[in-house]
């Protein structure tokens, strides 16, 4: 499997931001991959990313043209042990906050198309516009 990530830094090196008051995210996005973005509080290697809160975004039926999804930190969420049992909510993490993680995955030697347009606070009114 392979694997693309992109980070947008939240706070200063070696430092936290609360970000709480964003509310969550608001992305744009075309994208013939599904993704997952990931809120991090504590830096570590990728074999943890799955031990920082997270939502998916689905890959578009039309790759070209541009959605925008809408995620509040309550909807970010970590799984107990690979369960469908929630651990915990990214709420708690978007007052610590480092960095916001996108991470892509498919086979080696598979070519996928995205690009990110805006990411944004979170503003239910953007919610499912194209």
């Amino acid at each position: 499997m392979k694997q693309r990530v992109i980070g947008f830094m939240v706070a200063d090196e070696n430092k936290t931001a609360d970000i709480s008051s964003w509310g969550g995210i608001c992305l744009t996005y075309t994208s013939d991959a599904s993704f997952r973005v990931y809120l991090v509080s504590e830096l570590g290697d990728e074999s943890d990313h799955n031990t920082k809160p997270h939502a998916w975004f689905a890959a578009l039926l039309d790759p070209e043209s541009p959605m925008t999804k809408c995620v509040q930190w309550h909807d970010f969420t970590v799984l107990k042990n690979g369960s469908s049992d929630i651990e915990r909510y990214g709420d708690e993490d978007a007052k610590k906050a480092k960095v916001i993680l996108i991470k892509f995955e498919g086979s080696s030697g598979e070519q996928k198309n995205f690009n990110i347009k805006s990411l944004g606070t979170y503003d239910e009114r953007l919610l499912g516009r194209s």
